[in-house]
């Protein structure tokens, strides 16, 4: 609170603090977030690692898991890299103005933990723009094998129909016959699962296409360096925060370096162009990724309705469920980055050199914390969306839930089975007593018993 001064030098009475009402939203709502998105992206990686290659299993493709389950362990650590300056702020009343030892070290771990949350922030966005291209690539490689299978279908029902016709019009043998009708048997047993892997978007034959293990681990990995080495500013940022602090309580645009001034200026226009070009190239790989799985549907109808004779089941409860889990996934993303960006370029305009709007320190104040909050609910509802929209994981996350069972119950049965060895049994008891005890004690029990009748 009190009177600050801009960097387009215009002079704000700063009357928000860190004991408004506002900041509850984030009190609050932070460790919520943080307990769903590790339990949930626990259950994720759980359910993934676990996964089998069978017909009903979700992600057959181990480029899918590769990104899901990094995408999982991006979000932990971006979601747990905001417990410590929650706690400092909230539980401690640490203001980064002071010079106190104490202040001094956080600002050292501030600089290191602001880094990692842009970096880690950068690489979930950019492993899921990763994982639509991995998916676009998927789909558009079975709409070009359809395309090509189907024709060949055609032909070979045409020339098969039309062999066992002259072999039968000119009495020929049937073993010809029966070839001819292998054939179309045959050719309509292999081409029997395309259909079946387009009327289900979930299928397990859909994502075979994808990239190898060995090249989404690279691709992630590759991700993960360039998103540490496009944050690095953040870092330096602090540090020389930290460094350079004169201790009079000036504002750091003050005493910053030029080049650092002008690294931070590019730095926020970079931010800005990515998170916008983050935001097309998602609704584009999106939007297309849609219009495939349309024109695949509608392709396999056409091939059903024009052969009867094919038996195919139709997935009636698993078509919605792939492009339901994308609509779902695009909308949650949009929703909760779209107050971001929005705040993201009005503070850039407002600040130096630009000048061309005016943002309030106390409107930013109190924006902040809701603005936060949304965008981190993005990370760590994840769980809560696959297990709305998708079937096939309820069930893989039901049978991932069994086995955890069986397991428990065969370490209990281990551990009964140790105490049984070791707790001596009641034959080995007897056998250890004395026979001269036994019979001895049995003796005044008789006796008792008789003069008991006889009084």
């Amino acid at each position: 609170m009190g009177i600050y001064v801009d960097s387009c030098n215009r002079t704000q009475n700063v009357t928000v603090d860190f004991g408004h009402p506002v900041r509850w939203v984030e009190l609050v709502g932070l460790p919520v977030l943080v307990i769903v998105c590790t339990i949930g992206n626990i259950l994720n990686i759980t359910v993934m690692s676990g996964e089998k290659k069978t017909p009903n299993s979700i992600l057959v493709s181990k480029s899918t898991k590769v990104f899901l389950i990094s995408m999982a362990i991006s979000d932990m650590i971006l979601l747990w890299f905001q417990i410590p300056t929650w706690v400092g702020q909230y539980f401690m009343g640490l203001d980064l103005k002071d010079n106190s030892t104490f202040t001094l070290n956080f600002k050292r771990f501030y600089g290191v933990q602001q880094w990692g949350l842009e970096a880690f922030l950068q690489w979930s966005d950019w492993i899921l723009i990763a994982l639509s291209c991995d998916r676009l690539r998927s789909f558009y490689y079975i709409t070009h094998t359809f395309n090509q299978s189907s024709q060949g279908m055609r032909n070979v029902m045409t020339v098969s129909t039309r062999k066992s016709l002259f072999f039968w019009s000119w009495g020929t043998s049937t073993k010809y016959i029966g070839s001819s009708r292998e054939v179309l048997a045959s050719s309509t047993d292999d081409y029997r699962g395309t259909p079946r892997a387009i009327l289900a978007s979930n299928d397990s034959n859909m994502s075979r296409t994808g990239v190898r293990k060995r090249t989404a681990i690279g691709i992630v990995l590759l991700l993960l360096f360039g998103a540490l080495l496009f944050t690095m500013e953040n870092g330096i940022y602090y540090f020389t925060w930290q460094t350079l602090d004169p201790g009079d309580g000036r504002p750091y645009h003050t005493y910053r370096p030029d080049w650092l001034t002008n690294w931070s200026f590019y730095q926020t226009i970079a931010e800005v162009a990515m998170t916008c070009a983050k935001f097309g190239l998602l609704l584009v790989l999106n939007i297309s990724l849609i219009a495939i799985v349309v024109q695949q549907r509608r392709q396999a109808r056409t091939f059903l309705t024009s052969c009867p004779q094919t038996s195919f089941s139709r997935r009636h409860s698993k078509e919605k469920t792939g492009r339901n889990l994308l609509i779902g996934c695009l909308v949650v993303y949009f929703v909760t980055h779209l107050p971001a960006l929005v705040y993201q370029c009005l503070r850039l305009v407002s600040s130096a050199p630009y000048c061309l709007y005016f943002l309030p320190i106390n409107t930013g104040m109190l924006a902040r914390p809701v603005i936060r909050i949304v965008l981190l609910s993005n990370y760590s509802i994840n769980f809560l969306l696959y297990f709305a929209l998708s079937k096939k994981f309820r069930e893989e996350l039901r049978q991932s839930i069994a086995r955890f069972r069986k397991c428990r119950c065969r370490l209990w049965v281990l551990c009964c089975k140790e105490d049984r060895r070791r707790t001596p049994s009641l034959a080995t008891l007897r056998s250890r007593l004395p026979t001269s005890s036994s019979t001895s004690s049995s003796r005044p029990i008789v006796l008792e018993t008789v003069s008991e009748k006889s009084v």
